[in-house]
């Protein structure tokens, strides 16, 4: 349908091609990805070339190469607890290109697993300076977490939704960087737009309590909600946080009254109430299970 006029009876359709190459990628094809890849390099689907779609696509075609094998080596590795070997093999692949490599070598890092007999200056993605110019030999727990920031963000800017709430995370706590959370609100909603439920959570939680964010609890519980659409894993603190911002939502409500000026910290008694609801409610499964 694309490369010819008619091919074997066939009239030229460009778009009924690219239908075509779109339903076999998503069975896994390697050469249907190649040809679109191909497609929006040369602008063959409409009148300008799209170098993203084909970078992801050529991207595609790279992931299903021989070195998965690579991935595979590292996984196992680590599960078996040689963490060193799995460390350097990830950071290795980590300086190809690969944003999961790049995620895992930050969370070992983070939690200072395998980092045993590494030299520091190893740690660092190559090319990469630390913002604080200290010495590479300078080990301490807060040099470990430049070095994860430093991997983080390169995964991040290769895309992966989780690292972006990590270096959001990084950025909110003055973690490996200073506390900047004009960044750290941009980089939850930038993996909001990627469907990540965490960072969805987080943004509804910070219009509720209006941490770095307006107060606004319409906004706070449209966040809420969808992050709730994004992932069913999210019912029980979503629900937890709604039943929260009821409640916040009776008290501004009901503060002209006078009842706001008793004193009494309901909003900490309510939380309480709610964790130990929840607390009790897991108990409750666990030993149903049993």
């Amino acid at each position: 349908y694309i490369n010819a006029e008619y091919m074997g009876g066939v009239r030229k359709d460009v778009q009924k091609g690219l239908t075509y190459l779109q339903t076999a990628a998503q069975q896994g094809q390697v050469l249907a990805y190649y040809q679109l890849g191909n497609i929006f390099h040369d602008g063959q689907h409409g009148p300008h070339v799209d170098c993203p779609r084909a970078v992801k696509y050529y991207r595609l075609v790279a992931d299903k190469g021989s070195w998965n094998q690579n991935f595979q080596d590292a996984y196992d590795a680590y599960t078996s607890g040689d963490y060193q070997s799995a460390l350097l093999q990830y950071m290795i692949l980590g300086e190809q290109g690969y944003e999961i490599a790049q995620g895992n070598v930050a969370y070992m890092m983070d939690q200072q697993i395998g980092l045993d007999d590494i030299p520091l200056e190893m740690l660092s993605p190559v090319g990469e300076k630390l913002e604080n110019g200290k010495d590479p030999e300078w080990t301490t727990d807060e040099s470990y977490k430049e070095r994860a920031f430093a991997w983080y963000k390169r995964s991040a800017d290769e895309g992966n939704s989780d690292s972006m709430v990590k270096l959001a995370d990084y950025h909110y706590y003055g973690w490996g960087t200073p506390v900047d959370m004009v960044k750290s609100v941009q980089l939850y909603r930038d993996a909001s737009g990627h469907g990540h439920p965490q960072a969805t959570f987080n943004l509804g939680y910070m219009h509720a309590s209006g941490d770095s964010l307006p107060q606004d609890f319409h906004l706070a519980k449209r966040y809420y909600d969808q992050a709730l659409g994004q992932s069913e894993k999210a019912n029980a603190p979503v629900q937890l946080a709604l039943w929260h911002l009821s409640f916040m939502t009776w008290m501004e409500d009901y503060s002209a009254s006078g009842l706001a000026v008793l004193g009494f910290p309901f909003e900490d008694i309510l939380l309480g109430l709610l964790v130990g609801t929840l607390g009790f409610l897991v108990f409750l499964r666990y030993t149903a299970q049993r």
